[in-house]
Order: structure tokens, then C-alpha cells, then sequence
């Protein structure tokens, strides 16, 4: 019995319960809001964002402006956790740019983990992926079947020490008849 519970415990904490896009998902919105940051001290030191031209590349090399004082990101633009490029938009005398990951899928648009990541909204919620609420499924049905289990198991253990099965006075050798006459004796049968 402790067996299945040591065993389910193990499968319940041991199973992923989050698709592996959740967290490149959650990875893409952190690296984002580091170019975010970067944009920001490149706008201190030259005045303006970088321009859709220069890209993100001005944060790890010198574009050839005068003000350029970076590298602001160390070891270069990373692609994203799904291996595709950064998008970089920006429209000269907006508020500020924006950067965008196409999600698993690398195309505009999508739902669940192919939707866009945009620096204008990193604060999206996405739901439970199809294999998440599978995943989700699962874990609860180990983890209650092994609690039925472990409580079905638990009363049974409880009526025996409660209520202990009499057995007839047997022994190897003599085995008493539902009457209570004795009809075996050692190896030889008794006479009636």
C-alpha cells in the first residue's frame, strides 16, 4: 500500500503539468522586456529609438552614430526560444517601439502558444493549452484513484482489526467438520 502511494506521489509531482511552450513562451517575454530595457538607455544615449533599418542589432553593435555608448546586450540578439528572429517595428515620433516573437508556429497571429508576444502586451495571459488540460486530466486521476485506493485499502485493514475473521481450530493435523466432529486425525481418517 505505501508502495502505490510512494509511486503515485512520484507520478503526480514527477509528470510535467505545463506544456514545454509555456516556458519559452515565459522566456521570450523576459528576453523582450531585456530589449525593452536596452531600447530605453540606447534612447538615453542617442535621443531617439533605434530606426527599423539599424534594428535590434544597435544594441549589441556600434551602428555608427555618434552617441552610441553600448553595447547594451551582451553576446549579441538571441533568437527566441522557438529559434526564430525578433520582429523590430517601430514608426519614427511614436511612443515607443515594438518587438515582437511569433510564437511556436513563427507566423503572425495564432492561439494558445502560436499567438504573437508583443512588447505592447507582455502581460497576456494564455490559457491552458489541449495538452495541459490533458496533462491536467491525468495527474487528477492518479492522485484520486490513489487516495480511493488508499482509503479502500485503510477500512479494509480497519474491519480486520476490528472484526477479525474466526477461523475454525484447524491445524495440520486435525480438521474439525462443520458439526464440530472431528473426522481427521494426523494421516489416518477416524472412524465414525
Amino acid at each position: 500500500m505505501s508502495v502505490c502511494a510512494c509511486l503515485s506521489i512520484l507520478y503526480f509531482f514527477g509528470t510535467p503539468a505545463r506544456d514545454p511552450d509555456r516556458l519559452r513562451r515565459f522566456l521570450a517575454t523576459r528576453q523582450i522586456g531585456t530589449f525593452m530595457r536596452a531600447i530605453d538607455r540606447f534612447k538615453n544615449h542617442c535621443g531617439d529609438f533605434p530606426s527599423v533599418a539599424i534594428g535590434l542589432d544597435a544594441l549589441s553593435r556600434d551602428p555608427g552614430l555618434g552617441c552610441w555608448r553600448g553595447p547594451y546586450l551582451d553576446g549579441g540578439v538571441p533568437l527566441d526560444p522557438w529559434h526564430h528572429k525578433y520582429v523590430y517595428h517601430y514608426a519614427p515620433h511614436s511612443a515607443s517601439p515594438e518587438i515582437v516573437s511569433y510564437g511556436a508556429d513563427g507566423r503572425p497571429g495564432g492561439r494558445f502558444f502560436d499567438a504573437d508576444i508583443s512588447s505592447l502586451s507582455l502581460s497576456d495571459f494564455v490559457t491552458a493549452s489541449p495538452r495541459e488540460v490533458e496533462i491536467h486530466r491525468e495527474i487528477l486521476v492518479t492522485f484520486w484513484s490513489a487516495v480511493i485506493g488508499f482509503l479502500a485499502c485503510a477500512g479494509l485493514l480497519w474491519a480486520l482489526v476490528r472484526h477479525p475473521i474466526r477461523s475454525p481450530q484447524w491445524s495440520p493435523l486435525r480438521y474439525y467438520a462443520p458439526s464440530g466432529t472431528t473426522v481427521f486425525t494426523g494421516r489416518y481418517p477416524l472412524a465414525p
